[in-house]
């Protein structure tokens, strides 16, 4: 029988699936050959990232829910109509501002002078240890920002989500305290040119005004931690609570060890067979 004539007869299907079947033949029956190897090196992945979780200890997350504002008292107070902006824009705007090196320095800050650790080496690792366990997300259709830490205690977890939320309402209240200064300073000038510079309530109004600006310029090298009630109380802020800090399960990581150890198994199979088959090419050649 001709063997085109043969392979002719046959479906497109079966045509594209033959080496596909043959491929996962040889595979199968490769791995079977090394099966030892391959057990051997997942019950050492296994082993390991146990080993790991175990001396890790448990890990809990507290999250604390974020409200942001995206109008300023100036931008409120034109008659104009306000610009259309995509929320989902405003919010990754928000976000990126929470993950600034700024409100983590100043976090950090705050942490260290609370801990009676105020030097600059301990200042660095609370900052990086805020960077690197700290998570931001929040849902398309809402205005809500999530912010979750994770620590080795629920205590310390609720603090430090408390700590940036608590950055987040001083820079908010710093930020209306800004319009409303440049708010009153303008209404100070168009009664000024009315009632003349010596009039009582002028008088009064300046006085006023210079006061706001000793605590808007006071605010800025100081920021209180303010406590879970506290970031409630301002309406911008849900708190981290430690009751309802959630303990992180350790699956992850001892399954993680587990692919690996195979991912490993497989490259060094791989490697074997092809330095086999290299060796077998280079005596077939030598032979000829």
């Amino acid at each position: 029988m001709n063997p085109v004539s043969a392979l002719q007869r046959e479906t497109p299907h079966e045509i594209h699936s033959a080496p596909k079947d043959v491929m996962a033949v040889q595979l199968f029956t490769l791995f079977n050959a090394y099966r030892r190897l391959v057990i051997a090196f997942c019950i050492a992945g296994l082993a390991l990232s146990s080993l790991a979780a175990l001396l890790m200890g448990p890990s809990y997350t507290a999250t604390a829910v974020i409200l942001p504002t995206f109008r300023s008292a100036e931008l409120l107070s034109r008659d104009a109509p306000l610009p259309m902006v995509d929320a989902t824009m405003l919010l990754e705007s928000q976000v990126r501002l929470l993950k600034s090196q700024p409100i983590s320095r100043s976090v950090a800050e705050q942490q260290a002078k609370s801990q009676s650790t105020e030097t600059p080496s301990a200042i660095d690792a609370i900052a990086s240890e805020l960077a690197n366990k700290r998570q931001f997300t929040y849902q398309r259709r809402t205005y809500l920002i999530e912010l979750s830490f994770t620590a080795s205690t629920p205590e310390i977890a609720a603090d430090y989500a408390n700590a940036v939320a608590s950055q987040f309402v001083h820079d908010e209240q710093q930020k209306k305290l800004a319009d409303r200064s440049v708010q009153a300073q303008r209404a100070l000038n168009e009664l000024s040119v009315t009632f003349g510079d010596q009039h009582p309530s002028i008088l009064r109004a300046r006085n006023e005004l210079d006061e706001m600006r000793a605590f808007l310029n006071f605010g800025k090298e100081f920021v209180p931690l303010l406590g879970a009630r506290d970031l409630e109380a301002t309406g911008l802020v849900k708190a981290a609570q430690a009751e309802s800090a959630k303990q992180n399960s350790r699956m992850a990581l001892i399954f993680s060890g587990l692919i690996l150890g195979l991912l490993a198994a497989i490259g060094i199979v791989l490697y074997v067979e092809r330095e086999i088959v290299r060796r077998n090419f280079s005596r077939w050649f030598a032979l000829r």
